[in-house]
């Protein structure tokens, strides 16, 4: 729906062409999401499909952290 309204908003003359990227971005974080879902769906059965989400999860929790939100923090 996002990646419509950037559409709608960008060939009506409002909004520029980098807000009608970050939606596109959006879109293909959905998509590799999905994608990295069904690998872990295909490789993983039962309860480790839980175990699997929650690593990833805390991965990628950990990695921005580090390397965005810590740098925000501390200067």
């Amino acid at each position: 729906m996002k990646l419509g309204q950037g559409i709608e908003r960008h060939l009506t003359g409002g909004g520029t062409v980098y807000d009608w990227l970050g939606y596109a971005m959006v879109y293909v974080g959905f998509l590799a999401g999905a994608g990295v879902g069904g690998v872990v769906a295909s490789v993983f059965t039962g309860p480790q499909v839980i175990l699997a989400a929650g690593l990833l999860c805390g991965a990628t929790s950990l990695i921005t952290f580090l390397h965005s939100d810590r740098k925000a923090i501390l200067g």
